[in-house]
This record gives C-alpha cells, structure tokens and sequence, in this order.
C-alpha cells in the first residue's frame, strides 16, 4: 500500500516523512514556500517587491511641499521630521530620507510601490506625478514566476539582453540550487534595476523582442499581461491569467516547482 502511495503522491509522502527529500530538496522547498506563502489562498495576491534604493529617490523627487504632511500620512512621527531636518540641510535628501525611513520601519514584502500608494491615499495634495508613478502596474511576483517557467536553457542570454551583467548571473547561479529559482531570481533582479513605471510587461516584452530564440510560451504570455494591464485597473487581476493554479510548461531540472501546483 505505501509503495502505491510513493508511486500515487510523492509530494504528500515527503509531507508524511515515507520518504526523503532529494539532495537540496528541503532547501528549495522551504525557499519556495516561504516566498509563496501568501499564494496558499487564491484570494490573495503575491506580495510585490519592496521599493529599492533606485526607486525611492524618483518618489522622492515627485514630491514636493507636502512630504512633511506625507510622512505624517505613513505613521512618522514630528521627532523623525526634525532628526531628518537637524541632519539635512537639502530638501531633497529630506524627502528620501523620509520615504526610506518609512520603509526601514516596514515589515519584509510590506514597503512595495501598492502599500506606500495606500499610506498617502488620503492625502488630499498628493502630486499627480506620485499617483502615476507609484500606480506604474509593475510585473508581481507571481507573472515573473510565470515567466520564468516558460524559459528554457536560453534564459542567461535572456539575462543578456535585459542589459544584466555576467557577473549577476554568476551570483544568481552560486546562491540558489534550482534552475527554475535562477531564472525567477533572474527576472527580480531585472525589475529591481528598472526605474519605476519601466518594469511592466510591455518593458520585459521589449527587452527581449531581439532574442531569436525565445519562446513562443514567453511570447505569448507576456502579450497576455501587456494586456491584461491594458482591460483591468491598477491592482486588479484578469481572473483566468493571474490564477495560481494556471499549469504552465516546465523544463528538464525545475522538477522542485511541481510540489507547489
């Protein structure tokens, strides 16, 4: 009976212990569903990626008389402003010390471009600039995971064309097991390097036009996406594309991807 089992479900005889993991197996998995947890409900969206440190200064530069009555907005407090005026003496560095101030004190996964959009929408004087800017429709993790199933072996030429470096992948390739997390961890680091409201699928869609050998599966999907961006608003979702469980071709070595589906 457990030998069918083995054979019937693997993935729920690893959760039972029947049978052990393969090498760097438990590592992947618990990567994965650390990153995915909050995919478990169908309800809930994967989290977006935080703002980097290219990206707050372009907020911070769309701001403008009314950064003080923003930060108030995202919960600092009077003593913040004053340490980061006593400190700054330019307006500027004010504004970006503030937004990243805001952001040391969000918890992992909660300072994306969405959440600081909800911290200001009450603020009546919010620049028209900053709306735009932070409602740019960025790829979410969960298209980029899709993405990255559908590359096959010419993802690091992909990598090329996105303008990342040789080195980049070499870093990428040292720190996670799994082909399929190589090309995710590929196409996040793609984003986070792109100025806001320049990481849609239009923008990924366009970097890779130029590879020859790309795949029709990519093609499509990111026509899909440019699309879906097109027919529904900021933060709403086209319920058939952005479903967790849409099967998705995998390739020879991404094996680790199939117990989450």
């Amino acid at each position: 009976m457990i030998d069918n089992m083995k054979k019937r479900d693997k993935h729920f005889c690893y959760t039972l212990g029947l049978i052990s993991y393969p090498a760097g197996g438990l590592k992947a998995e618990v990567k994965l569903k650390r990153l995915f947890s909050r995919a478990r409900d169908k309800k809930t969206r994967f989290a977006e990626q935080d703002l980097s440190d290219k990206q707050l200064p372009q907020v911070a530069e769309t701001l403008g008389q009314e950064w003080e009555q923003a930060a108030i907005h995202l919960g600092l407090k009077t003593k913040d402003l004053d340490d980061i005026r006593a400190k700054h003496r330019s307006v500027a560095m004010q504004k970006l010390k503030m937004l990243r101030l805001w952001k040391c004190r969000r918890p992992p996964g909660e300072a994306t471009a969405q959440d600081l959009l909800r911290g200001l929408e009450d603020l009546e004087d919010l620049p028209v600039e900053t709306r735009l800017l932070l409602e740019g429709r960025a790829l979410s993790n969960e298209q980029l995971l899709k993405v990255a199933e559908t590359l096959g072996q010419e993802w690091e030429r992909a990598a090329i064309h996105l303008e990342l470096k040789t080195k980049d992948l070499d870093g990428i390739k040292a720190e996670n097991m799994t082909v399929i997390m190589q090309k995710y961890k590929m196409l996040q680091l793609w984003q986070s390097q792109r100025p806001l409201g320049k990481d849609r699928a239009q923008d990924l869609q366009r970097g890779l036009n130029d590879l020859e050998d790309l795949p029709v599966e990519t093609r499509l999907l990111l026509t899909e996406f440019c699309w879906s961006h097109e027919s529904f608003g900021s933060g709403q979702e086209s319920p058939g594309l952005m479903s967790p469980s849409l099967p998705l071709e995998m390739h020879e070595g991404d094996s680790e991807l199939g117990k989450f589906s």
